[in-house]
């Protein structure tokens, strides 16, 4: 179980890993790193250095650009320049202070700043999302706007961490397990259309586990606790590893023996 759990781990890791590379997430992609090397010593690491390195040379050289067509009022150049920092390294913090002292009036800024709030206003955080690195250049020196995209990016970042996952464990044919991560984070992010769909498809190929772990939630809701605690363990004797039916069977257990008691 040791050697499960560890492997489990480096899993969960080097996913979240790939997600922080895809992003651009450069920060949170060199701290994933130092913790998988912490219990890793034979993982190459060369080309996630390079690219970390690499993103923050290139987005400060396209800041560099930027500036120098700021100084001879290139607007057209500002954004160009801009947009380049932006996709190399989007949370560069040398961007919000170019902003600030640079473009704060861009005709770009407002543009954006109207179609985040339209964005928000339909809840639409996918859109925001796919178009995050506009967001990012536009909104870091707004700080009411900017702490809801930061918020936005976070919920997003564990969302596709968890998509990514399960479809690993699809294509490792771990139906029971990709449908349970889905799962969790759907009932925390239950407005997300990427995710819907995915558990939706999950639902079907899992459907026996999915079933009983549905009829034990409504056995629990309706205060059947015995009934429910029975269909959490035929839960996890479909999938041994399930996370929801050991807590709610460790829960339930405790709440009977509490009655018991009283």
């Amino acid at each position: 179980m040791d050697a499960k759990r560890e492997i489990m781990r480096y899993l969960r890791d080097t996913d979240e890993l790939i997600n922080a590379v895809k992003v651009k997430h450069v920060e949170r992609a060199e701290e994933i790193l130092k913790e998988i090397l912490t219990y890793v010593k034979d993982f190459d690491a060369g080309q996630i250095e390079a690219f970390i390195e690499t993103s923050r040379q290139l987005s400060n050289l396209a800041l560099q650009k930027a500036l120098v067509s700021a100084q001879s009022r290139n607007q057209a150049g500002v954004e160009t320049a801009l947009k380049e920092a932006v996709e190399f390294w989007p949370t560069n913090p040398e961007i919000q202070k170019f902003l600030k002292t640079m473009v704060s009036r861009l005709d770009i800024k407002d543009i954006a700043v109207t179609d985040f709030d339209h964005l928000m206003e339909q809840k639409d955080f996918r859109g925001i999302f796919n178009d995050r690195f506009r967001f990012a250049a536009a909104l870091a020196t707004d700080n009411a706007r900017n702490g809801k995209f930061l918020e936005i990016m976070k919920q997003m970042e564990i969302i596709e961490t968890a998509m990514s996952q399960a479809k690993e464990l699809v294509r490792q044919h771990n139906d029971f397990a990709a449908w349970e991560i889905v799962e969790k984070v759907y009932r925390q992010f239950p407005e997300d259309a990427n995710l819907n769909k995915m558990r939706s498809d999950l639902t079907v190929n899992a459907s026996q586990f999915a079933s009983v772990i549905a009829g034990a939630e409504r056995e629990a809701q309706a205060g059947r606790l015995w009934p429910a605690l029975l269909l959490y363990i035929k839960a996890k004797e479909i999938y041994p590893f399930s996370s929801i039916a050991n807590d709610e069977i460790s829960n339930l257990a405790k709440k009977i023996v509490g009655e018991s008691s009283n």
